[in-house]
This record gives C-alpha cells, structure tokens and sequence, in this order.
C-alpha cells in the first residue's frame, strides 16, 4: 500500500529564484528550456485559433494526464 500511495504524489524539487509561476520556477533551473516554454507557452495562449475554453480543458487533461491535481 506505502509503494502505490507514494506513486500517487509528483516529487518536491525545491523552486529556482527564476521564472514568473511555480510551473515557471522549476523549469527554472534550466534557463534555456524555460525560456522555450514561455515561447511555446504564449505561442499556444496568445497565437492559437482555438477557442479559449477547449485550451483550458486541454491545460486541464494534460496537468491531470502528468499527475498535478491542482
């Protein structure tokens, strides 16, 4: 039971003194990959013809499909 419970929980990894978000502060640590997040990121946000709705179920199902439960 201890090893499934444990499996149920994303590991801690202490936040970098760099990015904007908690996202953004743990891809931190890795300046160039954070800063080609923020490029996709306002590329899907800001540049997408989808409607804003279906972005955010899709934001959604994949931060559930990754184990956030936030």
């Amino acid at each position: 039971f201890l090893l499934i419970r444990q499996e149920l929980f994303m590991p801690r990894i202490a936040f970098s003194a760099v990015g904007d978000t908690p996202n953004q502060r743990i891809i931190g640590h890795n300046p160039e990959i954070l800063d080609a997040f923020r490029h996709i990121m306002d590329a899907v946000v800001n540049k997408s013809s989808l409607d804003s709705g279906l972005l955010e179920q899709v934001r959604r199902t994949l931060a559930w499909g990754f184990g956030c439960r936030y």
